[in-house]
């Protein structure tokens, strides 16, 4: 019995630099994702972005948010979400 499967390039989504400054570069997304979400740590949106175009790497410009520790969610088209961590540091 099959009770689901795992994407392996969810897997391979990757965040640089780490920690950063500027701007962030999210690697390896798959055609299905569609959304991708800045949140700070006490789980706050602060950015939405909905991706209707494909791109293997997004940019994601951070330079107006203070040091801390950050997360990138990206949300898929079948139900799945990847979250990944990454610090500002100014």
């Amino acid at each position: 019995m099959l009770f689901g499967t795992i994407n392996i390039k969810l897997f391979k989504i990757e965040i640089s630099p780490n920690p950063a400054s500027k701007s962030v570069t999210i690697k390896n997304l798959s055609e299905d994702c569609n959304k991708m979400t800045l949140l700070n740590n006490l789980g706050q949106t602060l950015v939405e972005v909905e991706l209707t175009d494909y791109q293997e790497e997004r940019n994601l410009d951070i330079s107006k948010y203070t040091n801390g520790i950050y997360y990138i969610r990206l949300d898929f088209n079948h139900s799945e979400k990847v979250v990944k961590k990454f610090i500002i540091q100014n």
